[in-house]
C-alpha cells in the first residue's frame, strides 16, 4: 500500500521562523489521495493460490462454507418470511435466488484473494429483479471522491474501452482498511502466504530435483592419475545424468578411481521436515481455519476436530458471513422493501452446540429462572419474529393449559368413580366418551392378563391408579 502525501504547516507559503520549523508539533502528514496497488495484489495473489496447494484449499473451503449457510428472507413491513434457502421456488419473485448459492462462493473466494466483490444488478423492462451478474474484481474499480466517497464504478473492457456504472447499479462487498477511510484492505489471501515463501521455494526445488533425475546434489572426487580429459568426460556425462528422466539410466565407464559425496537432501527428505508443516499452519491460521480441517491433525483429541470446526463456524464464518449480510441489506433489499438474514447457527456443526444449550436451559429453568433470562444465558438465538419476554408468555400459556388439563381429569374420574356421567356439556359428553372407551381398554387388557396384581403395568392418561383398583 503506498501513499501520495503532502506537508503542511500553519504558516504555508509564509516565511516562518527557526522555532517554528524545529517544532515538529506544527508538522503533519495529510492523505490527500490514498491509493492501493490493485493489480499488483492480484497477481500476487493468483500467483500463490496457483502455486501453493494448502492456500488453494483454504480459500474453497472456506467459500464452499459460506455458500452452504441457510438463509431466509422477510418483508420489513410485517417481519412476514417471505422465502428461505429451501423453498425459495415457491415465491415467482424470489426464484433468482437459484444462482444465489454460486454467488456467494464466488464472493468470497474474491474478497479472500482481492479484498473486494461486485455484483451487476439486473432488472427487466418493468423493473422485475432478475438477479445478479457476477463481475470479476481485477477488472472493475470504484470511483472515488474525496467528499462523497464511492460516486460509480469502472469497468475495463476487453477491447481496452471503459463501461461505466452508476453507484446505485452495484452491490459492492468489500473489506474496509483500519488505516484508510475508503479503500479496500490487503487481500487475507496474500497477508497469509507472506510467510509461505519456504513452500513456494520448496515446490521450485522439487520440480528442479526431478528435472535433474531425482539425484542428490554430489560432489564427485577422482584420483589425481585421472587425465584432464577424463576428468572433463567424466564432468560432461555427470551434467548430462542430471539434466533429466531421459538420462537417468545412462552409464558411463571411466579409467580410474571415482567417488560421490552427498551433500544434499532429496524431496522426501526435506517433506519430513517441521519447517514445512510450520508454513503450512501459518497459512491455515491466517486464513483463519484450523489444521486439523485441512491436513486431519492426528495429534489432536478425538474431541478437537468438532470443537475446531465449531470455533471455524463462530469465529470466521459467522463474521464475513455478517459482512455480505449489512452490505447485501444495505445496498439491495432494503430498498426493495426486503431484509435478509442469515443462520450460520443452523449448520450441521452447531447441532451438538445447540444440544448442550438446550440442556443448560433445562437446569436454569428447572430452578425457577424465568425462560427470557434463562435463553439470554445460554445463548440461544430466537427467530427473528420472537422476543425473549415472549417467552415468558409462552410458558405461562403452557402451563395453565396443563394445569387445566389435569383439572378436567381429575373432575371426569371423580364423576366416573360416582357414577354421576350425565352432563349438559357436549364438549365434557365428548371426553366421557374418550374415558368409556379407556375404561373399555383397561378391562380387556384385565382379561387377558388374568392375576396380573400390578395395574401399573396399564398406561393410561385418563386412568387414575385408584379408579384402575375400583374397576378391576
Amino acid at each position: 500500500m503506498s501513499f501520495e502525501t503532502k506537508i503542511y504547516t500553519p504558516t504555508v507559503g509564509k516565511a516562518i521562523t527557526l522555532e517554528q520549523f524545529n517544532n515538529e508539533a506544527l508538522w503533519r502528514d495529510a492523505y490527500t489521495s490514498e491509493f492501493r496497488d490493485k493489480q499488483g495484489e492480484i497477481q500476487k495473489s493468483k500467483r500463490y493460490k496457483s502455486s501453493i496447494a494448502t492456500l488453494y484449499r483454504c480459500i474453497d473451503i472456506r467459500a464452499g462454507t459460506i455458500s452452504q449457510v441457510p438463509y431466509s428472507i422477510y418483508k420489513i413491513t410485517n417481519n412476514r418470511e417471505v422465502a428461505t434457502s429451501n423453498n425459495f421456488w415457491n415465491n415467482s419473485k424470489f426464484q433468482w435466488l437459484s444462482d444465489f448459492s454460486r454467488l456467494m462462493y464466488l464472493t468470497e473466494a474474491s474478497i479472500l484473494l482481492t479484498s473486494e466483490a461486485f455484483w451487476l444488478k439486473q432488472t427487466s423492462a418493468t423493473n422485475k429483479n432478475l438477479g445478479f451478474r457476477w463481475l470479476a474484481a481485477p477488472y472493475i474499480s470504484p470511483v472515488y471522491d474525496t467528499q462523497y466517497g464511492i460516486t460509480g464504478f469502472k469497468r475495463e473492457l476487453n477491447n481496452g474501452a471503459m463501461e461505466e456504472f452508476d453507484k446505485r447499479d452495484i452491490v459492492y462487498f468489500y473489506t474496509q482498511n483500519p488505516l484508510g477511510e475508503i479503500i479496500p484492505d490487503m487481500p487475507q489471501a496474500l497477508s497469509a502466504a507472506m510467510s509461505a515463501n519456504v513452500i513456494f521455494n520448496y515446490e521450485k526445488f522439487i520440480e528442479e530435483f526431478y528435472k535433474r533425475g531425482a539425484v542428490r546434489a554430489t560432489i564427485l572426487k577422482v584420483d589425481r592419475s585421472v587425465a584432464p580429459k577424463e576428468r572433463a568426460r567424466l564432468r560432461e556425462f555427470w551434467q548430462n545424468f542430471l539434466s533429466g528422466t531421459t538420462n537417468a539410466y545412462a552409464t558411463e565407464v571411466i579409467s580410474g578411481d571415482v567417488s560421490a559425496e552427498v551433500i544434499g537432501e532429496g524431496a522426501g527428505d526435506s517433506e519430513k521436515t517441521d519447517v514445512l508443516r510450520d508454513r503450512r499452519k501459518d497459512i491455515a491460521t491466517g486464513m483463519g481455519i484450523p489444521f486439523s480441517l485441512l491436513f486431519g491433525d492426528s495429534s489432536a483429541s478425538y474431541t478437537a476436530g468438532p470443537t475446531e470446526e465449531m470455533n471455524f463456524l463462530k469465529y470466521t464464518i459467522r463474521q464475513r458471513v455478517e459482512l455480505i449480510q449489512n452490505q447485501l441489506n444495505e445496498q439491495f433489499f432494503l430498498e426493495n422493501g426486503y431484509r435478509i438474514r442469515f443462520f450460520v447457527e443452523h449448520m450441521p456443526a452447531y447441532k451438538d452446540f445447540i444440544s448442550s444449550q438446550f440442556d443448560m436451559f433445562k437446569k436454569l429453568t428447572d430452578s425457577l429462572l424465568p425462560a427470557s433470562f434463562a435463553a439470554k444465558l445460554a445463548g440461544i438465538v430466537l427467530p427473528d419474529d420472537i422476543t425473549y419476554e415472549d417467552m415468558d408468555k409462552f410458558v405461562a400459556e403452557e402451563r395453565e393449559r396443563q394445569f387445566k388439563e389435569k383439572e378436567r381429569i381429575v373432575t371426569l374420574n371423580s364423576k366416573i368413580q360416582e357414577g354421576n356421567v350425565s352432563t349438559s356439556d357436549p364438549t365434557e359428553d365428548n371426553n366421557m366418551k374418550d374415558f368409556q372407551e379407556e375404561v373399555k381398554r383397561f378391562k380387556k387388557w384385565l382379561k387377558n392378563n388374568k392375576g396380573k396384581k400390578d395395574l401399573s403395568e396399564f398406561k393410561s392418561d385418563l386412568l387414575s391408579d385408584k379408579l384402575k383398583e375400583n374397576l378391576s
